[in-house]
């Protein structure tokens, strides 16, 4: 129902549901983050938010400040996959690092929606496309987005380095996940 009222009437549906998520009512919060942005893929399609116009999306963001934009770094898809299955950033979440990416709030939402998804086997390729994509913004023309590309290469790469090691534990009889 909810996709129907944005695809139709996204203007005047939005008035009601922007207003809502920034809200400080938290269980009406949480349930439309659930269903405007899915929690555990992170790639393009797997949201109502991603089919929503960039550019109606970073007019709410200016509109309604750190808030609005902050918000929307947790619920947007960071992920996309091309057809040749290369991985850039969504739209989304680069319009997001770009023209918010100095809000300490943005990136830290940025980051607990990379550090939040579901995989099923080894955790180390998603780690691992997710360094390619920290990669991609390491030089970006944004200090505070390259110090956190690096800072978030860093802290995956300790996260491979702790998968490897409960890998090769597991491979031998140990079993010990945190």
């Amino acid at each position: 129902m909810l996709e129907l009222l944005l695809d139709r009437y996204l203007e005047d549906s939005w008035q009601i549901v922007g207003t809502a998520l920034l809200s400080e009512d938290f269980l009406v919060v949480h349930r439309l983050k659930r269903m405007l942005g899915d929690p555990f893929n992170k790639e393009s399609g797997g949201s109502l938010v991603s089919g929503l116009q960039l550019d109606f999306l970073r007019k709410w963001c200016y509109e309604h400040g750190p808030a609005a934009a902050s918000l929307l770094a947790t619920i947007c898809p960071v992920i996309f996959v091309g057809e040749d299955e290369s991985v850039t950033w969504h739209p989304i979440a680069k319009m997001l690092l770009d023209e918010f990416g100095d809000q300490e709030r943005v990136l830290n939402g940025l980051s607990s929606n990379l550090a939040t998804f579901s995989a099923s086997g080894s955790l180390i390729p998603p780690y691992e496309q997710r360094i390619q994509l920290m990669k991609q913004i390491s030089e970006h023309p944004n200090l505070k987005v390259r110090e956190w590309s690096r800072q978030e290469i860093r802290w995956l790469l300790d996260q491979i380095k702790r998968e490897r090691k409960a890998e090769e534990e597991e491979a031998i009889g140990i079993y010990r996940r945190n």
